[in-house]
């Protein structure tokens, strides 16, 4: 594994996969919102989907940059610990 000598950067690795995760479920979410806020008969419930959609996607928003920048934290320390290994 890339990892191997950098048990940080593994760390910050697996939590860049579980925010990735919570971004796709958040995600699906919003798409299940807005397939409702159209299919819906009520100008109301529309309204109310449409204003979930909002909400939900930008907690997707949240968590994706969430995950990059820890992916990229994990990387940086993977290459630290690389680094500090050869000297």
């Amino acid at each position: 594994m890339v990892f191997d000598s950098s048990p940080a950067g593994m760390a910050e690795y697996r939590n860049s996969i579980r925010a990735k995760r919570h971004f796709l479920v958040s995600y699906v979410a919003t798409l299940g919102l807005l397939m409702g806020s159209v299919a819906s008969g009520n100008e109301r419930t529309a309204g109310l989907m449409l204003a979930g959609c909002v909400v939900t996607f930008s907690f997707s928003m949240h968590f994706i940059g969430k995950s990059t920048n820890q992916l990229h934290k994990s990387v940086w320390l993977r290459n630290r610990d690389a680094l500090n290994r050869r000297r």
